[in-house]
């Protein structure tokens, strides 16, 4: 469908990480047009059976990233994935691509460094960690490539890493956490009786 309709700004909920890896493989010697997609699901179907681990991500990937050089929206679901572990993989991926994506949506058991996601994806308006977001690099450093983002959404956070997102998402309009129990402590600390 996408070699027929490259136009195409949308499959919907279609998982194409596999449609895009096949194309980038199989016509590698043919000319092959630049796709339009702005939005991607990858990860969503049951019976894809995608298999994203270190050496995948580094291969299989990449290549359909090649082609997708409009793509603003990113959804990426892990939990159906086989293999490990989806963060050195995911981090693998963004170390070596630039990205220009605006929203990204991470579904995931395993935690996820909020601060190597920026790193790489400055320009993220929207960013929604389905997971436990956790701050990698050390919550002292200050990150300049959070001052686009506008919307936060973390499944589990802790406090240091809450600390660190608070003081460097100064534009943000809307968070939301579904696990922040650190928030007590944050907050109102313990009284002394």
């Amino acid at each position: 469908m996408l070699l027929t309709l490259p136009q195409l700004v949308s499959l919907g909920l279609t998982d194409s990480s596999w449609a895009a890896h096949h194309i980038n493989t199989q016509c590698r010697f043919q000319t092959v047009p630049r796709f339009c997609l702005k939005e991607c699901f990858w990860g969503f179907n049951r019976n894809a059976n995608i298999e994203i681990d270190h050496h995948s991500a580094s291969h299989k990937l990449p290549g359909a990233f090649k082609k997708l050089r409009h793509l603003r929206v990113l959804n990426i679901n892990f939990n159906l994935c086989r293999g490990s572990p989806t963060r050195t993989a995911f981090i693998s991926l963004l170390r070596n691509w630039v990205f220009w994506l605006q929203r990204l949506t991470i579904v995931s058991w395993s935690t996820m460094p909020v601060d190597v996601v920026m790193k790489y994806c400055p320009n993220l308006v929207r960013l929604d960690l389905c997971c436990v977001a956790i701050v990698q690099g050390g919550i002292e450093t200050d990150s300049k490539n959070f001052r686009q983002l506008k919307r936060l959404i973390v499944a589990g956070v802790d406090k240091e890493s809450l600390e660190y997102l608070l003081r460097n998402c100064v534009n943000l309009k809307e968070l939301l956490l579904y696990d922040a129990h650190c928030l007590t402590t944050l907050c109102c600390p313990k009284s002394s009786k």
